[in-house]
């Protein structure tokens, strides 16, 4: 059993009586750390007026592979197939440990991505995979 100190305890009363009616224990483990901002000074989630050159430095030192599936994206007309993920969401996070190289579908996969699957270049990418797979086989 955790102290009293490491539990949030939530309170329902009787509006009436204003009687206890539920007290439940919440474990507060899953909280690592206290944010770093508010919504008084978060940042807005944009991409850094450097996203350009950091996602081209990034693919290119993963040879312009997917680190997912391994397709080889690296002929110049592919290349717009392979993206850069940002695993915790925030695009003005570059924190090497936070970017993930991935094709355009492995990217789609990834939660609160499927939106991808709409782009036009989601279906090129599909119809025109199983070539360049061959290709780099």
């Amino acid at each position: 059993r955790l102290p009293i100190a490491s539990r949030i305890y939530t309170a329902i009363l009787c509006k009436s009586t204003r009687s206890l009616i539920i007290w439940t224990p919440y474990l507060t483990t899953h909280i690592t750390q206290i944010p770093k901002h508010n919504s008084d000074n978060a940042p807005l989630n944009m991409y850094s007026d450097d996203w350009d050159e950091i996602s081209q430095k990034i693919r290119s030192g993963y040879d312009w592979h997917c680190q997912k599936c391994n397709i080889d994206l690296s002929a110049k007309a592919d290349r717009k197939w392979l993206h850069v993920h940002h695993i915790n969401g925030l695009k003005y996070d570059n924190n090497r440990e936070n970017l993930k190289v991935l094709c355009i579908k492995c990217h789609s996969e990834e939660p609160s991505h499927a939106h991808i699957k709409n782009i036009p270049d989601y279906i090129d990418f599909l119809r025109e995979k199983h070539q360049i797979q061959s290709m780099s086989d």
